[in-house]
């Protein structure tokens, strides 16, 4: 651990320093880097899998690879080819313009690269700001032009890295997955490319069925939950200077009431920190009671963000996503009980679900139908019927 104080962090990337465990997870997907590996990592949302390819793989191929460039992308959101040939640009121009900071160095880069005209702009702070573009490029950015780009760096002895985050989107792009494959297939074997994506649903439509035109690419890796042993170690390590402190049973309780969700926790406890740390010169014990009447109070109030959040949802979504709540887990959606609580048709309730996956809204587990966030699942419980 660095000199800092260990803190709870979330809605932000982790720091190396406050990611939990993953050490192993971080050497496959640094061994895959260098070994010019094609990998798919697949995690919940909050897992922690952005954090740890963002600020440790990524950080760590770099101080190896003097001459490498690592691209990070974020696909979430796309909705056509047309997106996702901007997003594929832009993010390529960030990676150019973080490799290739120095105006000499760019245009050394520039002899060097044949077929690309960098190009140089002051932006307001006075920093320099610095794009790649092709000599031959149309007025609309192409997925195409992209991978010839990547391709022409990879030649001219830069070696790079690519890495696609939220890649599942591209599931709701129509005919982006088809040309997204074509151009990865003739990618040097050199470039790794590193896929991940937390909307498990869309993931296999991508990459499970037979006919998709990423069937069977790539290798695999799981983030799976933090071990309770370790996390709650880690929680402990974050109460201690608060003069905070609670026994395994409870922190495990804590960590199961939240659904073993990263993030969730991190929230909460960074709260609890709030609420009890430093009152006293003695230690505050948790316990479960406490946990639970801080947890009620700290969802309600939440309760303006949660009711925003709740606007994007039409009545009948709101229903389904409440009866989840209520029950932890929905087994059967199509029995005749669910259909009876809900007044909603069987082919409507699929259609639902359908999209409710398809935004990893809920999860599907071996129990049912989950919801992906435990604080919203509680705050359904308290204020709806």
């Amino acid at each position: 651990m660095s000199n800092n104080i260990a803190r709870f962090i979330y809605n932000t990337l982790v720091d190396r320093d406050n990611i939990c465990n993953l050490t192993l997870e971080a050497k496959v997907l640094t061994d895959a880097l260098r070994s010019s590996d094609k990998i798919v990592i697949y995690g919940k949302r909050d897992s922690g899998k952005t954090s740890l390819i963002k600020n440790v793989v990524i950080p760590d191929w770099l101080r190896q690879t003097p001459n490498g460039m690592a691209i990070y992308i974020e696909l979430y959101g796309v909705k056509s080819i047309d997106d996702v040939a901007e997003k594929l640009t832009l993010y390529l121009n960030k990676a150019y313009q973080s490799t290739f900071s120095l105006k000499a160095t760019l245009r050394s880069t520039a002899q060097i690269i044949k077929g690309l005209r960098p190009t140089f702009s002051i932006s307001a702070d006075g920093s320099m700001e610095a794009s790649v573009r092709a000599i031959a490029e149309s007025t609309h950015p192409k997925i195409e032009t992209f991978f010839d780009n990547i391709k022409k760096l990879h030649d001219s002895g830069v070696q790079v890295a690519i890495v696609i985050d939220e890649f599942q989107d591209v599931a709701l792009a129509k005919g982006s997955e088809e040309l997204l494959r074509e151009e990865m297939q003739k990618m040097p074997f050199a470039i790794p490319i590193v896929i991940l994506g937390s909307k498990q649903h869309l993931l296999a439509k991508i990459f499970q069925k037979p006919k998709a035109p990423f069937f069977n690419w790539g290798k695999r890796l799981e983030i799976k939950p933090l071990p309770v042993d370790e996390y709650n170690d880690y929680i402990s390590e974050r109460f201690s200077p608060h003069h905070i402190k609670a026994d395994t049973v409870t922190l495990t309780g804590l960590q199961h009431l939240l659904l073993r969700n990263a993030e969730a926790i991190n929230m909460f406890c960074s709260h609890i920190v709030y609420q009890l740390g430093n009152r006293t010169d003695s230690d505050v014990i948790l316990t479960a009671e406490i946990i639970e009447t801080i947890l009620q109070n700290y969802v309600s109030s939440l309760g303006g963000e949660f009711e925003t959040y709740l606007d994007n949802y039409t009545k009948n979504e709101l229903k389904v996503l409440t009866l989840i709540a209520k029950q932890g887990s929905l087994k059967n959606p199509m029995g005749k009980e669910t259909l009876a609580k809900l007044k909603i048709s069987a082919s409507g309730i699929r259609k639902i679900l359908d999209k409710l996956l398809d935004h990893a809204d809920i999860y599907r587990e071996e129990t049912g139908f989950v919801l992906s966030k435990p604080l919203l699942m509680y705050y359904l419980r308290d204020w709806r019927l």
